[in-house]
């Protein structure tokens, strides 16, 4: 039997002007979770893959650029549960909206 262990995130790269832009931070946690301590993993790529999940968990994501002239806000992902699918890959779009529900700023 094969059980989703991890995920693939891609997006876009957003288009700021002047942009200093050096990388992207991906926080995460079960949605569940009481006290939402978030998980970090930083990268200069538009794709991650975060592994070690526990299937048939519910997570959130954040992504958002870091080293930029001016805080930016973070993209937040529609829950997400792992299966025993064997896809492994989410697309979230670069969008500047951000969701009411999501947790305090990082």
């Amino acid at each position: 039997k094969i059980e989703q262990k991890s995920i693939t995130l891609v997006w876009r790269e957003p288009s700021y002007p002047n942009s200093s832009r050096t990388g992207y931070e991906v926080k995460y946690y079960e949605k569940e979770q009481k006290d939402q301590s978030y998980s970090t993993v930083k990268t200069a790529a538009t794709r991650i893959s975060v592994n070690n999940l526990k299937p048939g968990t519910t997570y959130v994501f954040l992504i958002r650029p870091f080293s930029t002239p001016a805080p930016s806000s973070a993209l937040s992902s529609s829950p997400l549960s792992s299966s025993s699918s064997t896809s492994s890959s989410s697309s979230t779009s670069s969008s500047s909206s951000s969701s009411s529900s999501s947790p305090p700023p990082i």
